[in-house]
Formats: C-alpha cells, sequence, structure tokens
C-alpha cells in the first residue's frame, strides 16, 4: 500500500510507503545503476591513487619497514630459542650431577 505524498522535504510526487512511514524501497533497476555509480567512482579513485608518486612512495617505505621487522622477529626468535637451549643444557647437566650426587652416597 502506497500513499502519494506531497511535502517540501520529501520532494513533489514522492512515494510513501504506509507501513514504514518512510520512502518507498527503490526499484532494483536504480540500486543496480547506483552500484555502477559508486564501482565506477571507486575504480576511478583508484587509478587515481596508483598512479600517485607519494603513494608508490608509501608503498616502498612501507615494504621496507615491513621486511625489516621481519627480520628483527627472525633474528629475536633465533635468539631466543638459543637462550632457551642453553637454559635448558644447564638445566639438564645440574639434573644429572644431583642424580649422580645422589647415587654415590
Amino acid at each position: 500500500m502506497t500513499i502519494e505524498a506531497r511535502s517540501a522535504r520529501d520532494g513533489p510526487g514522492a512515494v510513501l510507503s504506509a507501513r514504514a512511514g518512510g520512502p518507498a524501497p527503490r526499484p532494483r533497476a536504480a540500486n543496480r545503476q547506483a552500484g555502477v555509480v559508486w564501482l565506477g567512482v571507486g575504480l576511478a579513485t583508484l587509478a587515481h591513487v596508483l598512479r600517485s608518486r607519494r603513494f608508490r612512495v608509501q608503498v616502498i617505505v612501507g615494504v621496507i619497514g615491513l621486511g625489516a621487522l621481519v627480520r628483527i622477529a627472525r633474528e629475536n626468535q633465533a635468539a631466543t630459542l638459543a637462550r632457551l637451549a642453553a637454559w635448558d643444557k644447564a638445566r639438564s647437566a645440574a639434573q644429572r650431577r644431583a642424580a649422580r650426587s645422589q647415587t654415590s652416597r
């Protein structure tokens, strides 16, 4: 059920839905056309950004920074594993010494 309404807010001859009290849903063709327009705007913006020298510089700096972070993380992991291996070796040696001293008593 629809109602013809004329007010300054809705515009002349706006179709209002009696259920919701607001504008009636737009037809699918209008939704599709709006989607195509937004797609065109998005693609134009993407093309503009990709042509931008500033954007390319930011991407290059970001890739270099990410590579540096990955390298730091790997070195940190290697150092942590080395410390863990040294601790485990020392603990094992201490346990062996403790076992030998108890068997010799």
